[in-house]
């Protein structure tokens, strides 16, 4: 079992869940080799999305949580991420405001192809997946 302040899930759901989520990523773009950054807290969907990303062969980058904006605009392009999910917001950090702040996209991140929030990637389809190009547009 799987267990968080809020949640509890099983090894059964647990496979089941991330079955679905891989999928997901494959809609999306997401291949084996494929680097993706993840921030988001400690919790089942941090789990489930490290293992779901696993499945694929993708390459997980942990991102922490505490990161300043530089300093995950720096992680980001070192990393060469390819696809971003975040969390819209956790202990005062709105990560993917804060992101679009601090530099241009997708000039200053060229690897970044996508960005995602936890709530977007279950029904990651060609009309709701958000690209870099409606990330930068809501500057």
């Amino acid at each position: 079992m799987v267990i968080d302040p809020v949640d509890r899930i099983t090894f059964g759901e647990l496979d089941d869940r991330t079955h679905a989520m891989a999928a997901a990523f494959l809609e999306a773009g997401v291949t084996k080799g494929t680097r993706v950054g993840l921030i988001m807290p400690n919790g089942t969907g941090w789990v489930q999305t490290a293992i779901a990303l696993t499945r694929i062969g993708a390459v997980l980058v942990p991102l922490s949580t505490l990161l300043a904006p530089p300093e995950l605009v720096g992680q980001l392009r070192v990393a060469s991420v390819q696809y971003l999910l975040a969390v819209e917001e956790f202990r005062g950090h709105r990560y993917l405001d804060e992101l679009r702040s601090e530099c241009r996209l997708p000039t200053d991140l060229p690897a970044l192809r996508g960005v995602w929030t936890p709530d977007q990637l279950p029904n990651a389809t060609a009309a709701t997946t958000a690209t870099v190009d409606t990330v930068s547009a809501t500057q």
